[in-house]
């Protein structure tokens, strides 16, 4: 009896500890996609509570800059401070262009309404 306790308790532990690499291996993949997004013009939170937009990134230094309220102060942080991504940045603010009707099917279509 004593045996089948010990062997309980011991696989309990095990499955404790491989949740707990399982978990931690989810956030830093979370954490990593996070960082990735970042780009010029993102509004974000730090881990102290500081929100801002990104105004310059530096991937060698691996730091961030952003411009914190209407003073438009500037602070470096190191990327894994950022906590979360409150907007993302715009990129893309043109609209796409309409296709234009080939000068052929025009006349065609012209020489029908004509008919």
């Amino acid at each position: 009896m004593d045996w089948v306790l010990i062997v309980v308790v011991g696989v309990l532990f095990v499955a404790m500890i491989a949740m707990q690499f399982v978990s931690a291996k989810k956030s830093k993949k979370k954490q990593e996609e996070m960082q990735n997004k970042m780009v010029v013009g993102t509004e974000i939170m730090t881990v102290g509570g500081i929100v801002g937009k990104i105004v310059a990134i530096d991937p060698q230094k691996g730091t961030v800059t952003i411009s914190t309220g209407e003073s438009g102060m500037e602070i470096t942080f190191v990327k894994q401070a950022i906590r979360d991504i409150r907007s993302e940045a715009v990129v893309n603010t043109i609209p796409a262009k309409k296709e234009e009707i080939p000068q052929e099917e025009s006349k065609e279509e012209n020489a029908d309404e004509q008919k």
